[in-house]
């Protein structure tokens, strides 16, 4: 991403827009291909950017794409202060070796970067660096008790009685309401919030915060989804209940800090543990690939990828490199 950094500044800048933009304004702006877009939508996915996509009301077999406005609230501040300039000079000079500067060096160099590709320029590429991964703060909730108790009851009602159902579901961010025909599967509570997990029109399972509902009501088709969930297997895959990916084996190498940690919790049956000479291994089945990965991410340098060799490319070409 750091080599193309211009044209992730100009597709989050339509990304951005109230509207938000689909993957053809996307290519038509970069003069790239769809496939080439839904990569950087990858990426941009990958080190956790808070973007999502949502069904287009002009289109409803395509998406459209938004991101968080609120996340610029929280950029660094851009203009350079006098303590930037002195850090100029220890960056000429070699800043990495000189004890309690490589961090401001590197804070200077991230706001040289984002200038730079403001204006659609690109700094050489320098020594690839393992970095830190952090979250944005998301937006607050707003929760209706009263509301959501009643929503919950309805699909709980449809759960059991294998019904399908129209949701009203509400985008906090943008305000746009959207409706959709679904067969709940299942309610699930994960990090204190409940969602429902259910097989929509196309036959794909979706997974639906409850606090965006906003009516539960009735709906004509009556024919089962083609489509079975295994609820159990579901709820127990181990890095969450969003899948988005079909089922693959992800075996890891855990050095003994975390192997004493990871070994002490209560793991679904598709998890084990193997002793090693290099360490433990952990092996596990999920199909959900993006959990996953942020796992690993937040477990650094503690975890290294063995299996499968998709994702040990993916972190590399997020500039984590995991050896």
């Amino acid at each position: 991403m750091k080599d193309y950094l211009d044209e992730y500044i100009v597709a989050t800048r339509l990304i951005y827009r109230r509207e938000g933009a689909s993957i053809d304004e996307l290519a038509g702006a970069l003069g790239k291909t769809p496939r080439a877009v839904y990569n950087i939508i990858n990426q941009l996915d990958t080190i956790m950017f808070p973007i999502w996509d949502e069904q287009d009301p002009e289109n409803p077999k395509k998406k459209r794409y938004h991101a968080d406005k609120a996340l610029a609230e929280y950029l660094p501040d851009l203009a350079f202060s006098e303590e930037d300039k002195a850090v100029y000079n220890y960056l000429v000079d070699g800043s990495e070796n000189t004890p309690g500067m490589d961090v401001n060096a590197r804070r200077f160099l991230t706001k040289i970067k984002l200038m730079a590709a403001e204006r659609g320029f690109l700094l050489e590429k320098g020594k690839r660096t393992t970095i830190p991964i952090v979250s944005a703060r998301m937006v607050n909730k707003k929760i209706d008790s009263k509301e959501t108790g009643r929503v919950t009851k309805a699909l709980i009602d449809a759960i059991a009685k294998k019904q399908w159902v129209t949701l009203s579901y509400r985008n906090f961010r943008t305000g746009q309401t959207f409706t959709y025909h679904v067969y709940p599967v299942v309610l699930f509570v994960q990090n204190g919030d409940t969602y429902l997990s259910a097989i929509n029109e196309h036959e794909q399972l979706r997974t639906l915060a409850i606090e965006r509902i906003l009516d539960v009501s009735s709906c004509d088709r009556t024919e089962a989804p083609k489509t079975s969930v295994d609820v159990d297997t579901f709820l127990g895959d181990p890095f969450g209940a969003f899948v988005d990916s079909d089922p693959f084996i992800v075996r890891l190498l855990l050095d003994d800090e975390q192997a004493d940690y990871e070994t002490e919790k209560n793991w679904p049956e598709c998890v084990s543990f193997d002793k090693t000479e290099d360490g433990t291994v952990m092996t596990a089945k999920t199909g959900c690939a993006f959990h996953c990965m942020r796992w690993i991410l937040e477990r650094m340098p503690h975890v290294i990828v063995l299996e499968p060799e998709w994702l040990r490319e993916g972190l590399e070409m997020n500039g984590v490199r995991n050896v």
